[in-house]
């Protein structure tokens, strides 16, 4: 049959996915080399063990993540990664609060102002707009997965805000 080629069409199909996995295995690495940062024992590191999971939910290879990890801690030279927050004010005067990851701080900078200035907003000094946000979580457990006296018990000892148990089949935890 003339035109037609399966190893075309494969390697078309191919192509495609493998760049979807490479880039959310690009992100999943600078995830993981900043969770990284605050140790690299994913025992005492909850935020890197969510991370390690999730990476191995998208079948990130283990070399890779051990990379990632490596670079985070300092112990393979890398660019280093850094969060920021930016502040300032979009249209109408609406505050907002913008969390980065990034390599230079400089140009990140001039790209976030940029974006505000397009949008009728504008970068606002450090402290003019943080004051306005309270950073907090939410945790959900299932209703038969622990009794109420002891979850109230676990939460006070936690130190967490408050515990809502009129949500259904589930607890929620404010912290």
């Amino acid at each position: 049959m003339s035109g037609h080629s399966k190893w075309s069409k494969v390697k078309r199909y191919k192509g495609a996915l493998d760049q979807k996995r490479g880039q959310v295995f690009s992100r999943l690495s600078k995830e993981i080399q900043l969770a990284a940062k605050s140790g690299g024992d994913p025992d005492t590191n909850m935020k890197l063990r969510t991370l390690l999971l999730k990476a191995r939910e998208a079948s990130m290879p283990a070399d890779t993540i051990k990379r990632a990890i490596n670079k985070g801690t300092g112990a393979e030279a890398s660019a280093a990664l850094e969060e920021c927050l930016y502040e300032g004010y979009g249209p109408s005067g609406v505050a907002l609060l913008v969390e980065v990851v990034t390599e230079s701080r400089n140009r990140t900078a001039a790209d976030i102002r940029s974006i505000f200035a397009k949008h009728n907003g504008n970068m606002a000094p450090s402290g003019s707009v943080a004051f306005l946000f309270v950073k907090t979580g939410l945790i959900t457990v299932k209703k038969s997965a622990i009794g109420e006296d002891e979850l109230m018990g676990l939460v006070l000892d936690a130190g967490a805000e408050d515990l809502k148990t009129d949500k259904g089949d589930a607890y929620e935890v404010v912290t």
